[in-house]
C-alpha cells in the first residue's frame, strides 16, 4: 500500500452542525459540518462520512434537535 494514500485518510474527531443544500443537479442533500483529527473543519455531504460514524451522527442529533436530520431531508425529499 501507498504510505501517501494511508496518510491522506482523514478521521473524524466530532460532528459540528448539520444542514440541508441543493447541489448543482438541484437534489436536496444532508450535509455535516466535520472537525478533522488533525485538519480544519468542512462541510461533506452525508453520503461521504466514514462508515462507523453513525454512532457520532446519532448522538449529535440527539443533542441537537433543532438541526437538520435525515428525517427532515427525507421529509423534504418527499413534498
Amino acid at each position: 500500500e501507498n504510505s501517501n494514500t494511508a496518510s491522506r485518510e482523514w478521521m473524524i474527531e466530532n460532528i459540528l452542525d448539520s444542514r440541508i443544500t441543493k447541489n448543482r443537479q438541484g437534489k436536496v442533500r444532508l450535509e455535516y459540518r466535520v472537525r478533522w483529527k488533525g485538519h480544519p473543519p468542512s462541510w461533506k455531504p452525508q453520503h461521504d462520512l466514514v462508515p462507523g460514524s453513525e454512532a457520532m451522527l446519532y448522538r449529535f442529533h440527539n443533542e441537537h434537535l433543532d438541526r437538520p436530520s435525515p428525517t427532515e431531508l427525507w421529509r423534504r425529499r418527499s413534498s
